[in-house]
């Protein structure tokens, strides 16, 4: 699988599973492009995708795709407004990512995520007027 199926499998994967939770399409940005200033009513969500491992060992010939990496989320929302509706839109997320982890001997290329986590909530600095709730995730490009 190239960088470019990936990415677009997990921004499709979070992007529909967000909208689903209600966060308005023009609420949400990838790796900060198009991110501006956020009034302090809103929400609004910044996923970052990132590569780490791209080739593996293997011995007796030559080197193997074994593309990993992770995806997070960092999800904005009103602050003192309690953490249900963070919790909620990350529980979205997460539910879709996990979904990501059944098994379909028809795929032939898939991103499957793992070692799902949080989410954490971020303390923000005084001049931020949101809570942010932070999910991640790693995963694994697989072609079967």
């Amino acid at each position: 699988m190239s960088f470019q199926e990936i990415r677009g499998t997990l921004e499709k994967t979070t992007y529909d599973a967000l909208r689903t939770a209600g966060v308005a399409s023009d609420s949400i940005y990838f790796d900060g492009v198009g991110l501006s200033r956020q009034s302090a009513d809103s929400t609004w969500v910044q996923v970052a995708i990132s590569f780490t491992d791209v080739k593996q060992d293997l011995i007796g010939c030559d080197c193997g795709d074994d593309i990993r990496g992770t995806v997070q989320c960092n999800i904005y929302t009103p602050e003192n407004q309690g953490s249900k509706a963070g919790e909620d839109i990350a529980a979205a997320v997460l539910r879709a990512w996990s979904g990501t982890l059944k098994w379909d001997s028809t795929v032939g290329k898939r991103v499957r995520c793992r070692n799902l986590e949080g989410p954490r909530t971020v303390q923000t600095a005084e001049r931020n007027p949101h809570r942010v709730h932070v999910i991640t995730a790693a995963f694994a490009g697989v072609s079967s």
